[in-house]
């Protein structure tokens, strides 16, 4: 880099480099036709991270991270990828999964400096001090220091934390243990505590998208006698290495609303292929279910899974996997419930399977058949079988 540049420059400069090796390697693994979660992230930290994290200790901190797209570019791609949330924002991708992100990451390893500082002294203690001395000498402009700009960041996590050089390097206000992992984690562990208050605080409608993540963290996360919650503090499946990636990302868009459900876009994508669906009262209705019983049901995801006839045959092989399995899960259709299906349901069903890695792979592999049920049976799907006076 030219002497006149600043980090920022850096830090662009390894953000569209990282960009070119992201979609070097999507290209390749497209390709591919299994890979486990736990080897995606391998993959990718070693590939992309390798590349964008390259002097993080310098520019991190020069991450920009106001406005309502905070972050690098990359960061947001690695994490829409690994955990198949494609275009979604950056909190919505979060608390499924533990993923570290590369933002996040960059600036552990910013952190990690001053700890090596502290820790071994000589030429980098120099240069830590030369750090505070800009700090100290930069009056308004000292958040805009390297110093000030990761004491910043770092104090988001850890209100209490404080870099002091006289009479000796010391790191203030952090717990102990490897500073690099406490961060990543206390980092994931507030992102994802901050996105169940906002659901808490907000709760979605039944018609939005994030609805059924609302439901299971009801239940995972109880309201105390204070009126407080106890938040959730692992991820909605805490242990996955074995499941596909694929499977995964199934999974996690079909939980986190971004499937092809009318309960949030009525049927909008069939419109021209179907007139008149747009104005009747059937839009929001399971068109599989009209079609063969003239009921009407509420499409969701629940729904499908528990009673539309279309995933008949996913459903019975999902239900011989649970009997196979240690675990005791139950899972009922409509005939034995003699109720309709509701969004609790589908809740319960994750609550009983998010622990055992297992009983995941199996409800992924539901998810993955009932989508690719659905689909066949839309190809089939004609206007008659909609509106038969047409």
């Amino acid at each position: 880099m030219h002497w006149k540049e600043s980090a920022e420059a850096a830090w662009e400069d390894r953000q569209g480099t990282a960009y070119k090796a992201l979609g070097a390697l999507l290209g390749t693994l497209f390709m591919v036709p299994f890979l486990p979660f736990a080897r995606m992230c391998e993959i990718i930290s070693a590939i992309v991270g390798g590349v964008y994290l390259y002097g993080s200790e310098v520019w991190a901190p020069c991450v920009p991270h106001s406005g309502c797209s905070s972050g690098s570019r990359v960061s947001k791609e690695v994490l829409w990828w690994l955990t198949g949330m494609g275009g979604a924002r950056t909190e919505r991708c979060r608390g499924w999964v533990m993923v570290n992100e590369l933002d996040v990451e960059a600036e552990s390893r910013a952190l990690r400096i001053l700890r090596d500082a502290e820790q071994k002294g000589g030429l980098l203690e120099r240069a830590a001090r030369q750090l505070h001395a800009n700090y100290r000498k930069a009056g308004r402009q000292a958040g805009g220091t390297w110093l000030g700009r990761i004491q910043k960041r770092v104090r988001r996590v850890w209100p209490s934390f404080r870099f002091e050089v006289e009479p000796s390097i010391r790191l203030l206000g952090i717990p102990d243990g490897k500073i690099s992992r406490g961060y990543l984690l206390a980092t994931w562990q507030q992102n994802w505590q901050m996105r169940q208050a906002k659901l808490f605080r907000i709760p979605p409608t039944n018609s939005q998208q994030d609805f059924a993540l609302y439901k299971i963290l009801q239940q995972l996360c109880p309201q105390k006698t204070n009126g407080s919650r106890q938040w959730l503090t692992e991820a909605v499946f805490p242990s996955l290495n074995k499941i596909s990636h694929e499977h995964l990302q199934t999974l996690v868009r079909f939980i986190g609303g971004k499937a092809d459900f009318a309960r949030i876009n009525k049927h909008e994508s069939r419109w021209k292929a179907f007139p008149g669906l747009r104005e009747s009262d059937v839009k929001e209705a399971c068109l599989f279910c009209w079609k063969t019983r003239r009921l009407k049901f509420w499409d969701s995801e629940w729904h499908a899974i528990v009673d539309c006839p279309t995933c008949r045959t996913p459903r019975q092989r999902f239900q011989l996997a649970l009997r196979a399995s240690p675990n005791k899960v139950e899972f009922k259709p409509l005939k034995q419930r003699n109720r309709l299906t509701i969004s609790s349901d589908l809740a319960s069903l994750v609550l009983k399977c998010r622990s055992d890695e297992q009983l995941v792979c199996d409800l992924a592999r539901f998810v993955v058949d009932s989508l690719s049920c659905r689909q066949q049976a839309f190809r089939k799907l004609d206007v008659r079988d909609i509106f038969p006076t047409v």
